[in-house]
């Protein structure tokens, strides 16, 4: 009975060992991922005066050119550990929401990003929406802006855009009906 129990013990160990040196490569290296398709390295930051600490992870990929083009998801942490900034990259551009937040983890800002264009912005106090203002695009072109202002949402359509939506004032959801002929700042608008 001895052999198996110590042939068992070594299996353990073994098992053990190699699920510890695999979370540890995963802490300090990262394993190679794909995001939309393209391979990725990760890339991880440790603050200088403690090894242990990140301060940055992100992925990227090596262009034809030689070039380390972020790809995937870009994080910054402060001291504890809390994430004070996250933002998702599309070969070398974010493409998405970038957030910031407070040492406690609370978001503070956000910006709106389309392949590297910023279309809007976010304050946040406390950790709820403050106020916002995000471009909308129909055909890749701004033909109304949402906001949020004095505690309500606000959908305002550019001049000579389709007026083709409507908007909840209090959870912001858009809500779009077809068939429509009336357009923003027409000559009857003005009567």
């Amino acid at each position: 009975m001895a052999p198996i129990k110590r042939t068992l013990f070594r299996y353990v160990l073994a098992v053990a060992v190699a699920v510890l040196l695999a979370a540890g490569y995963e802490y300090f290296m990262g394993f190679p991922r794909f995001y939309d398709g393209k391979r990725v390295h990760r890339v991880t930051k440790f603050n200088p005066d403690n090894p242990f600490r990140r301060e940055q992870i992100y992925y990227a990929y090596t262009s034809p050119d030689r070039r380390e083009l972020n790809h995937g998801p870009f994080f910054t942490f402060n001291e504890t550990g809390t994430v004070t900034f996250s933002a998702y990259y599309r070969d070398g551009k974010v493409d998405g929401v970038a957030t910031w937040s407070n040492q406690f983890g609370e978001k503070s800002n956000e910006v709106f990003y389309r392949r590297g264009e910023a279309y809007g912005w976010a304050r946040y106090v406390n950790g709820k929406l403050s106020d916002m203002k995000q471009d909308i695009f129909e055909d890749g072109r701004r033909v109304a802006s949402r906001s949020f202002i004095g505690g309500k949402y606000e959908l305002n359509f550019n001049c000579g855009e389709l007026i083709d939506a409507t908007i909840d004032p209090v959870s912001g959801e858009l809500t779009r009906f077809p068939g429509t002929s009336k357009r923003a700042c027409t000559p009857e608008d003005h009567k």
